[in-house]
């Protein structure tokens, strides 16, 4: 399934069951048939206790060690996923933080449970938002690295889709200038700043600033995820 495809489908959805199964369905489509997706925010500024969800289809067994254990007091995945702004593979964790005798173990006994080609999404947002998906395959040969960002935006999509249900206000409105919506059109078709610059005839510095407004007002932290929830919102077309 393309992700345009995607997208569009999933924006018809009429239910939370209909999202996930556009998005397992999505992700099949690169080898992963397994997902982890957890998600905490305060729905309201004043809303200190928030709200939380958990989906999953990890193998039970791998639920129940996991808890039996308290691996979430170790769990590398967990604790690199609070802090990354990027997709990342759980076999590159090792690179990017020191793990311990521990940590490689769970590592391992996660192999052994049948979970391979692990990849982890964060997926921060506003009002102390705190989510995460990971994806895994049962049968190991998933195409990981060279598609982290379209698993990333796929993911972005899943995560704005199936928690619109939940809000009870909606989406909140969003009013983008002319410059705006061109700056996010050429965003979507994967311009860097300086090309968008040359194609709007306006400097990169220009184009910078008109990426910020864009984050500030779509309330999100990166251009991937403006794209995705601009064409969510439809504020911008495919």
């Amino acid at each position: 399934m393309e992700i345009i495809d995607y997208i569009e489908a999933s924006n018809k959805a009429e239910t939370q069951e209909e999202v996930l199964a556009l998005f397992k369905r999505a992700i099949g489509d690169f080898g992963f048939d397994l997902v982890m997706y957890n998600s905490t925010r305060a729905v309201e500024a004043d809303d200190s206790a928030g709200s939380s969800l958990v989906l999953t289809n990890y193998p039970n067994e791998w639920l129940s060690l996991y808890g039996q254990k308290e691996f979430e007091t170790i769990d590398p995945v967990l604790r690199y996923g609070t802090v990354a702004s990027r997709p990342f593979s759980w076999d590159g964790l090792s690179e990017r933080l020191p793990l311990s005798k521990r940590q490689m173990e769970f590592m391992g006994a996660g192999k052994d449970a049948g979970l391979y080609d692990g990849v982890g999404i964060p997926l921060h947002g506003p009002r102390g938002e705190v989510s995460g998906i990971g994806l895994a395959s049962s049968s190991g040969g998933a195409e990981m690295s060279q598609n982290l960002s379209v698993l990333n935006a796929l993911a972005h999509q899943f995560h704005l889709n199936y928690w619109s249900f939940i809000e009870q206000d909606g989406n909140p409105m969003v009013a983008l200038t002319d410059r705006e919506r061109e700056v996010l059109h050429w965003c979507a078709q994967g311009k860097s700043n300086w090309a968008i610059g040359e194609i709007l005839g306006i400097s990169e510095h220009g184009v910078e600033f008109h990426v910020r407004n864009i984050l500030k007002k779509l309330e999100v932290d990166s251009r991937v995820t403006a794209v995705v929830k601009s064409l969510h919102l439809g504020l911008i077309t495919p």
